[in-house]
Order: structure tokens, then C-alpha cells, then sequence
């Protein structure tokens, strides 16, 4: 799958119960499905049950762009997050789904971090046969509160496990530093050149630094540079989905507007 099929597009976070002809007529093209919200635990449906759903996204004129498949590998058995994270690379391709998204683990108080790190290696490479048997990518989004979790820490695993199923969500804010607020555009040119090309996907929400404190507000409610970001990603050369999260029925089209007028 190439990266380059069309222009930048809109997707959104949804589900099979949600107005899918709202968000068409709203403009966006794409979704990620959720099919259970925040994590990959309720992907026992039937073969039919995920023709269905494809179907009727499809009908609407929304390509499903990933499957949400997140889990925290650091939590509870592995083997079980393991076949959690198995089940959906299988699910993917029934919604015509290329993408799987999860999390590289996060971290807890006391944790031997390296050992934890190497801990979600492992895993991982016990995940990516079937990556490859379905023809799926497994992707993990960034996010700095997890021991795989910036663009370097995301690479490393690449190059570790030798393995192009594995790749990175884009996603400045979940990493970004209040230290970085004086050079913004700079600080995103580094987080997406960290990245060495192995961008599949991009998500599109904002950040809110707050006596210390980094919140994670929709697009255009925070400080993130959004013609920055949109350039930073054509200038490497992701021409794909950007995906509007973190929103609610309240704020999806401000988020969407914002969002598509740094794209134009």
C-alpha cells in the first residue's frame, strides 16, 4: 500500500452505531473504526457482522482507513494482549481495513523502563507473523507516557524486529514539551524526521500546556501549529489520511474546519 493514492484527506474516530452520513456530509472520507472504544477486547463479531459493517461505511462513501486495536501490553497477561492484538490484525482486512493501531506499552511507577521496553520488543515480534500472513501494518501511536512511544523509541523496534508491518501514527502533541513552545515549527520538523519515513497514518488534535500541566484538547483549542505540522508532512512525503480526534458532536466540525483550512 502506498502512502501516495490522493491528496492529504479527512478521516474521524468512529464507530458502527454512530451517524455515519453525518460525517460524509460533513466532508470527511475516512474513518478509524472503533469497534470497542478503547481497546481491542470485543473483536469477536462474524465474518458477515464485519461485512456489514464495511458495507455500510463503504455505501456512505467512508473508507474505513484503520482498525483501533489499542491495548497496554505492560498490563495484565501478555499472552492474552498478545492474542488481542492478533485478533484485530485478523478483523482488519474483513472491514478493508490496511491498518492496526495500538499503544507500546505504558509506563508505571518503579518500572525498569530498558526492561519494559525490550519486554514490548519481544511481544511485538510475537505479533508480527500474522501482521504479515494478513497483510496488515501494525502501527503504534506516539505517545511520550509509554516505553515505545516517541517516533526514535518506535524505529528502534522497527529496525530491531527487521519488519516493514511495523510503523508509526504521527501525532506531535502526544509527545510534545513545554520547553518547545518557544519553537514550535522546529520542534515538529524534528518529531517528524525522527520518524525515518515510517509514517503510515497521522492523527490531528491539538495541545494546551497549563501551569505545567499538558492537556490534549481537539484541533485549533490548544497551541499546536497546524500549517507547520501539514507541511512537515508533505515536505517527507505522507500524502494520506489525517485522522480529527479527541472531539466531540460539539466540536467535530471546528475541529474538521481548522484542520482543512491548514491543508489548503
Amino acid at each position: 500500500m502506498t502512502m501516495k493514492e490522493a491528496n492529504m484527506r479527512l478521516a474521524t474516530l468512529a464507530g458502527p452505531n454512530d451517524d455515519i452520513k453525518r460525517l460524509k456530509d460533513m466532508g470527511f472520507e475516512g474513518v478509524q473504526l472503533m469497534l470497542d472504544r478503547w481497546n481491542a477486547t470485543e473483536l469477536n463479531l462474524s465474518d458477515d457482522e464485519y461485512s456489514e459493517i464495511r458495507r455500510n461505511f463503504y455505501i456512505n462513501g467512508l473508507q474505513i482507513v484503520a482498525l483501533s486495536g489499542y491495548v497496554d501490553f505492560l498490563d495484565g497477561d501478555p499472552s492474552i494482549r498478545i492474542d488481542q492484538v492478533k485478533k484485530a490484525l485478523i478483523a482488519a482486512p474483513k472491514v478493508g481495513a490496511k491498518i492496526v493501531i495500538t499503544w507500546g506499552g505504558f509506563k508505571k511507577p518503579g518500572m525498569d523502563i530498558e526492561n519494559a521496553r525490550k519486554q514490548v520488543i519481544e511481544m511485538l515480534g510475537q505479533i508480527m507473523p500474522t501482521a504479515i500472513d494478513n497483510n496488515v501494518y501494525l502501527a503504534i501511536e506516539m505517545y511520550d507516557q509509554c516505553v515505545i512511544g516517541t517516533p526514535k523509541e518506535i524505529v528502534t523496534a522497527i529496525k530491531t524486529l527487521k519488519t516493514d508491518n511495523l510503523k508509526i501514527v504521527m501525532d506531535p502533541p502526544n509527545v510534545f514539551k513545554q520547553s518547545d513552545l518557544n519553537r514550535i515549527p522546529k520542534a515538529i520538523d524534528e518529531i517528524v524526521d525522527s520518524a525515518e519515513g515510517n509514517i503510515i497514518l497521522a492523527h490531528a488534535k491539538d495541545m494546551l500546556f497549563k501551569d505545567g500541566n499538558r492537556e490534549l484538547p481537539y484541533a485549533g483549542a490548544g497551541q499546536m501549529d497546524y500549517p507547520a505540522y501539514i507541511k512537515a508532512l508533505r515536505r517527507v512525503g505522507y500524502d494520506y489520511f489525517l485522522v480529527v480526534e479527541h472531539v466531540s458532536p460539539e466540536t467535530i466540525e471546528s475541529a474538521k474546519d481548522f484542520v482543512l483550512k491548514a491543508m489548503q
